[in-house]
């Protein structure tokens, strides 16, 4: 275990070593993305939305073992949920699902919660 991972949970170390829905989907309904200044992560999401629910969700992540543990819990979360049930997702409920997070990696859980609202307000312009 890295020095960076002493203080993940079992399932943030799960996620960040076997990450869930990585890599770019091919044809996606909504590309959502953001970026954390000071530390330089990067996070990009892709959702294929079919009648208002998210069929497929990946991520693609440049930085540190919360970033990817965050991309991928976050493709978890929004798979399968509609439109209104992952706008009620958040950064927040992105560090509860992985076990908590530690609070000098907090910036990694906003990220998701940002990329995902991206993704979102992204699929909402494109339909009107």
């Amino acid at each position: 275990m890295s020095r960076a991972e002493a203080d993940f949970t079992p399932l943030m170390e799960e996620h960040f070593h076997a990450p869930r829905n990585s890599g770019k989907l091919d044809r996606p309904d909504a590309v959502g993305e953001a970026r954390h200044g000071p530390c330089g992560d990067w996070l990009v999401l892709y959702l294929r939305i079919v009648d208002e629910r998210i069929e497929a969700a990946t991520f693609k992540a440049y930085g540190c073992p919360a970033a990817i543990a965050a991309g991928s819990m976050l493709t978890c979360l929004v798979t399968g949920a509609t439109v209104d049930q992952a706008r009620a997702i958040d950064d927040l409920a992105v560090a509860r699902a992985l076990g908590g997070f530690p609070e000098r990696r907090m910036h990694c859980s906003m990220l998701a919660g940002a990329c995902l609202a991206d993704a979102l307000a992204t699929w909402e312009r494109r339909r009107t």
